[in-house]
């Protein structure tokens, strides 16, 4: 039983989720509980690899009493440190139980059987949805401060966020697509995201042109291998796994014809600890967008 709903791209690259879409217009509220965080420590169980990025970037610690067993995993978050020595779970009615959680944190789509369950049961459930836009990031940042009591650091980050956005799009603005390079997000079995994605949203927002809709892709599609070769992107963007690492889901990577053809462009490696759950991430991961677009520019000139 799935306790994931990354971000969709990245869900290919691990091949982890369905990526469904979110409607923040019906989140729920807290079950069950009033304040969550009012008295005592301890509580907070996530089913939701991304939920657990949220607690580990903004939560005190002891007032988590487990997380996935994703957490640790270094490929998955660039929390994984912190989420050592934590309690992990597998999002089994069973193992969460005998934890006697305070509030019980999943998913929008994961874990179903269980939170059913334990809502049956009387335990306190949020299902938090996950963003499949870069205007549900604004929205799901403040649900989770809600949920966790308007911690500082949480609010911090969000208002860094909401600043660089703004600046980023006012910049995008001033610059005529003719100067923005081309990128390509390539996925496992050559899948890429066109328009209508986050992930194409985010390459806009680091200042890109999504070669993928200059295709005409719209969602996720297959890319046409023979479009591709004859005419590549400035940027081919892969998971870092992907990058190091033989697989048949990637052997595209390891063809001549795309080699030759991206002596043409750039290759570059998107870890996927960031990508996996933008929005615990999103000022590192939008910035790692941004150098790789700097770092082409510098090799073309």
């Amino acid at each position: 039983m799935s306790c994931l709903q990354p971000s969709l791209w990245a869900s290919l690259v691990f091949i982890l989720s369905s990526g469904l879409a979110a409607n923040f217009s019906q989140a729920e509220p807290i079950t069950g509980v009033s304040n969550p965080l009012a008295s005592a420590s301890g509580g907070l169980v996530s089913v939701n690899l991304c939920v657990d990025q949220m607690l580990l970037r903004f939560a005190e610690r002891d007032q988590i009493t487990s997380v996935t067993y994703f957490a640790d995993n270094p490929l998955m978050s660039p929390l994984a440190l912190q989420a050592q020595g934590l309690h992990r779970n597998h999002g089994l009615v069973e193992e969460i139980i005998p934890l006697q959680p305070r509030l019980v944190l999943a998913g929008e789509y994961g874990a179903r059987e269980a939170i059913e369950l334990l809502l049956a049961l009387g335990y306190p459930v949020v299902r938090v949805p996950l963003p499949q836009k870069l205007a549900d990031i604004d929205a799901h940042l403040a649900r989770m401060a809600e949920i966790l009591d308007s911690p500082p650091a949480l609010l911090s980050f969000s208002q860094h966020w909401q600043v660089r956005k703004a600046q980023l799009q006012a910049e995008n603005r001033r610059t005529p697509n003719s100067a923005k390079p081309s990128a390509l997000m390539l996925g496992p079995n050559h899948i890429a995201p066109g328009g209508g994605t986050l992930e194409d949203e985010l390459l806009t927002l680091a200042g890109f042109q999504n070669w993928a809709v200059q295709q005409g892709i719209q969602g996720f599609a297959s890319v046409n291998l023979e479009k591709l070769v004859l005419n590549p992107p400035d940027l081919l963007i892969v998971d870092q796994v992907a990058a190091e690492h033989f697989s048949v889901a990637h052997e595209v990577l390891q063809h001549p014809a795309l080699a030759r053809a991206m002596q043409k462009g750039d290759l570059a490696a998107l870890p996927g600890n960031l990508s996996v759950c933008p929005a615990p991430n999103i000022n590192a991961l939008i910035s790692t967008l941004i150098e790789l677009r700097l770092g082409l520019k510098r090799n073309v000139s």
